[in-house]
């Protein structure tokens, strides 16, 4: 994770790639929703104004932040298998979207329509069309991983566990602290899940997803 130390180890060279890191570590350290280009200099201890010299404005910062965290997503166009190809690539755009949880709300909102998600959106397509896909079934296919990608990684920001021994042990709270009797599906997966907890893995739950999704569009093909 880049620090705001690191972005003023040079301080006297001051550019864009110092200034995307300083502005990394403090939606790092207090959240998307607090940045501004007047924090950010109060933080590189340098003029408000001289930031404009290197970025033009909030939303050239925003698209510039969003830039560094997509290119981090691997995308293989090596692999001959595109099934291959969309599973790396999503397992890779999981891990660097929980690395960076604030980056998905940047995905496809009004707060940023620069070029980076054009970038993204380009290199996800083209995995796709090399594989064959028209260029209506590629726009479909990437739309629906990106939804469970984004979908996954949110989920996983808000749930009360992280492993399957934290959803074994709320599963135990709930059976003794809440009355299910009158929701027996719920009552038959708690019971389930503290029978047989082997089918609960917390860790390849986003894999088995994945899976469920890859495979169901090749028998649609």
């Amino acid at each position: 994770m880049a620090t705001i130390e690191q972005a003023n180890k040079n301080r006297g060279q001051l550019n864009k790639e110092n200034i995307l890191l300083a502005a990394m570590a403090l939606i790092n350290q207090d959240g998307i929703k607090t940045l501004s280009m007047r924090k950010l200099a109060q933080a590189m201890d340098v003029g408000t104004m001289s930031l404009y010299n290197h970025v033009a404005n909030k939303n050239e910062l925003l698209d510039g932040l969003l830039d560094k965290v997509l290119s981090e997503i691997e995308i293989p166009l090596d692999e001959q298998s595109w099934k291959n190809r969309m599973r790396k690539h999503a397992l890779s755009a999981r891990q660097v979207f929980t690395n960076y949880r604030w980056a998905i709300d940047l995905m496809g909102t009004e707060l940023n329509q620069g070029m980076a998600q054009v970038k993204y959106a380009n290199r996800v397509l083209q995995c796709l069309r090399l594989a064959g896909f028209s260029p209506a079934k590629a726009i479909q296919i990437s739309s629906l991983i990106d939804s469970y990608i984004y979908g996954f990684v949110q989920k996983e920001r808000t749930r009360p566990f992280k492993t399957t021994e934290g959803l074994v042990n709320i599963a135990q709270s709930a059976m003794l602290e809440t009355s299910l009797e009158n929701y027996p599906y719920v009552l038959e997966a708690m019971r389930d899940l503290l029978t047989n907890p082997s089918q609960y893995n917390v860790d390849q739950e986003f894999e088995n997803g994945l899976d469920l999704i890859l495979d169901g569009l090749e028998k649609a093909m």
